[in-house]
């Protein structure tokens, strides 16, 4: 695991996740609750670099794991600011 060529590493990464969303539908299939409310977290997962040239720069995965299914971006290869939680939250001085 975490080897290999960056080919290698997409599919690895893919099965972990295709088996932590696997999980995730048995257990909310059971409950009343639709899956576009499902809750789940969001993941970070690293690896080293990948490919023959045997980069430094390790692989860094956003996996959002809330919903029905799972939303996965390689961050480093996109540049931004990423913000996470409610975002509608006040401070309390604010209210």
């Amino acid at each position: 695991m975490c080897s290999g060529t960056v080919e290698d590493q997409n599919k690895q990464i893919q099965a972990i996740v295709t088996s932590m969303v696997e999980k995730k539908r048995a257990y909310w299939s059971t409950t009343p609750v639709t899956p576009k409310e499902w809750p789940g977290p969001t993941l970070f997962l690293a690896m080293p670099g990948g490919g023959e040239s045997g980069e430094a720069v390790p692989r860094i995965w956003r996996v959002r794991l809330g919903g029905e299914a799972s939303d996965i971006a390689e961050i480093l290869t996109e540049p931004g600011i990423r913000m996470e939680g409610n975002q509608e939250r006040r401070h309390e001085t604010d209210q």
